[in-house]
């Protein structure tokens, strides 16, 4: 064996394990956040704190229960012997482990007010996604498809819009929430940009589950601002929207 084969088997290997320990470090500290071990607060207060036009109903967050699920599926999958040579795992791995970095740093910003630094950290979650998301867009096995392409699409949609909440609470953690019609206005023009990402991201790399999972937030928003009619009109428009292009996406490419 040459000293450059040794060297891809060591490195293959060591990535592998740092998926694995990666996922479960990620697990671990959400645990505690949501425990309220860190700080002594749970992200809710956090949130709480700063209410903005587009604030989602608690029901919203159970998404994170689904997208755990598919990054212990994806760890334990990459980790089997027989996908050594799977290129699409190969040039997952290090995006996957910047991911969770993020996400382990994401947690202790927000615990400890440091909302600034949460988008920024958020971008990165983001960014991470969105790199995995294009390698992993022209999986042909059924299982890539079913235990990295599928999974990394959910997150990468429930993302999409944890990122526009989390801007608005640093605008507001900054002093510059707007109210009144000026908010309505802005929650409206937000939510027309997700849906239209939602639509554009479904057909650039096929992908259902993102703009179903846009979806979701979308209608969690909804129920929430059940006050704001013009926010909940552009929630109901919005979340019929990504469901029509999702669907017809699908039997169009049937």
């Amino acid at each position: 064996m040459s000293d450059g084969t040794f060297i891809r088997i060591m490195k293959a290997k060591l990535l592998k394990a740092g998926v694995l320990a990666q996922t479960l470090l990620v697990l671990l500290v959400n645990y505690f956040a949501a425990m309220g071990q860190i700080n002594n607060t749970s992200p809710a207060e956090i949130s709480d704190k700063y209410p903005t036009m587009l604030t989602p109903a608690g029901f919203a967050f159970s998404i994170w229960s689904l997208i755990y699920f598919g990054m212990i599926a994806f760890s334990i999958y990459q980790y089997l012997p027989r996908q050594d040579k799977n290129r699409l795992l190969e040039q997952t791995r290090i995006p996957y482990i910047l991911l969770c970095t993020a996400n382990i740093g994401w947690i202790f910003a927000w615990h400890y007010n440091l909302i600034p630094v949460s988008l920024v950290l958020m971008a990165l979650i983001l960014t991470c996604l969105l790199v995995i998301n294009r390698k992993t867009k022209n999986a042909d096995e059924k299982t890539d498809k079913l235990l990295v392409r599928l999974p990394f699409s959910i997150y990468f949609g429930w993302i999409t819009v944890a990122s526009v909440l989390n801007l608005l609470i640093t605008v507001a953690y900054l002093g510059f929430a707007p109210a009144g019609t000026a908010a309505s206005a802005i929650g409206v023009l937000l939510i027309a940009m997700v849906v239209a990402i939602g639509v554009l991201v479904r057909f650039k790399f096929d992908s259902m589950a993102y703009p179903l999972t846009i979806a979701w937030g979308i209608t969690a928003i909804g129920v929430e601002q059940s006050g704001n009619t013009v926010v909940v009109l552009a929630t109901a428009i919005g979340m019929m929207t990504l469901i029509f292009f999702s669907l017809w996406g699908y039997v169009k490419d049937r």
